[in-house]
């Protein structure tokens, strides 16, 4: 009993407002409600083509001038005044807002939500564009993700790139793969920096952004005006940031990091030696430290180049010392490590070398001053008469 009582409410609704129904075929623009025998529902003047092809089913077009240019699309849905105004053959289309999708002419799947979202999208496809002119350039780009007022606002050819928040990477036009988001994330003071062609960037953040004019691909900024400059870099934070907090194990140039700070490289103090807390007032249970000279003399420094496990380069040679011979004359210097590619790896510090120097020193002086007052004393009784 459903379907008759739909039957009669449209009925109703038409005879209501005096607007005969139509079939799809007609010759002038109408005002009011159109329903078609191929399930075509418009709603507006001049809501839907007078004349599309037997396929054009399962469209659906509210406010005027919406859908008024299809020939072939099926199963678009247009909402508001000129939505999907030049569509001809694309489908599966949902446009709501004024001029959204407006220019779309082949483009599929795509969905515009805002006044002017999408307005000049052409043949693009599977794009979602959300705000006020999200998308408002694109031609033929597919996949790209715009949510916010003028989100990814140039894009015209340029595919899966994603822009969230207002002006969401403003500038991107051809580039592929960008993602920005936050407030104008992708931005630059200088028009000249714009990113426009650079691919598969990341920016997180209040205009985090580019801060050169080159075109550069596969960089990170993430914070407020995090800026970029070079490819392949990655920027946490600005200039103003006075503290960074990290936990857990960091790993740089390395994998599954089984310290605290694992570095696969050089490291360089530009302002000196490393410092450590050494404050008495810090220290308890202080016993002295006795190894010297007996351990630094049974160290076998050796060069050599690193196999190549657990991603370690076998370029350049290394001087150094083995880790278990290390172990059997100064064992607090080493610690071991897990891994699936070789476990129980050893690790040594470091800590300890200076200290063990600084005690052999110690002890070669004492050696030299016994000698010398050894020596004083042969010649002091040589020269007796």
């Amino acid at each position: 009993m459903l379907a008759p009582r739909i039957a009669a409410s449209v009925a109703v609704l038409v005879s209501t407002m005096m607007v005969p129904v139509l079939a799809q075929q007609r010759t002038e623009p109408i005002r009011g409600v159109v329903v078609s025998d191929k399930r075509n529902t418009f709603v507006g003047f001049n809501a839907g083509n007078k004349v599309m092809a037997w396929e054009a089913a399962d469209n659906t077009a509210v406010g005027e001038n919406s859908f008024a240019l299809n020939q072939l699309g099926a199963e678009n849905t247009a909402v508001g005044a000129n939505a999907l105004w030049s569509n001809s053959y694309g489908q599966r289309n949902t446009a709501v807002g004024y001029v959204a999708l407006a220019g779309n002419v082949d483009g599929i799947d795509n969905v515009a939500l805002g006044h002017s979202a999408m307005y000049s999208n052409e043949t693009g496809e599977s794009n979602v564009a959300i705000g006020l002119q999200a998308l408002y350039m694109n031609r033929t780009g597919v996949n790209n993700v715009a949510v916010g007022r003028d989100a990814n606002f140039s894009n015209t050819t340029g595919s899966w790139n994603t822009g969230v928040g207002v002006d969401a990477i403003p500038g991107v036009e051809t580039g592929v793969g960008n993602t920005g988001v936050g407030g104008e994330s992708g931005y630059t003071e200088n028009l000249a920096n714009q990113n426009v062609a650079g691919s598969f960037n990341t920016w997180v953040g209040y205009q985090a952004g580019p801060s050169s004019p080159a075109q550069h691909s596969g960089v990170i900024g993430i914070g407020h005006r995090a800026k970029t400059s070079k490819d392949h870099q990655a920027v946490l934070g600005s200039p103003q940031i006075v503290e960074t907090l990290l936990f857990g194990n960091v790993g740089i140039n390395a994998v599954d990091p089984a310290a605290t700070l694992v570095v696969n490289g050089t490291a360089v103090n530009l302002t000196g030696a490393w410092g450590v807390y050494s404050d008495a007032r810090l220290k308890t249970d202080v016993v002295a430290f006795e190894d010297g000279l007996d351990v630094v003399k049974r160290l076998a420094p050796v060069t050599f180049r690193y196999s190549g496990a657990k991603v370690l380069s076998t370029e350049q040679r290394q001087v150094a010392l083995i880790a278990q011979q290390v172990e059997e004359v100064a064992p607090y210097m080493i610690s071991t490590e897990p891994g699936a590619e070789v476990d129980g790896v050893r690790v040594m510090s470091t800590q300890a070398l200076p200290y063990l120097l600084v005690n052999a020193v110690q002890e070669l002086e004492a050696k030299v001053a016994e000698l010398e007052r050894r020596l004083a004393e042969a010649e002091a009784r040589s020269a007796r008469p």
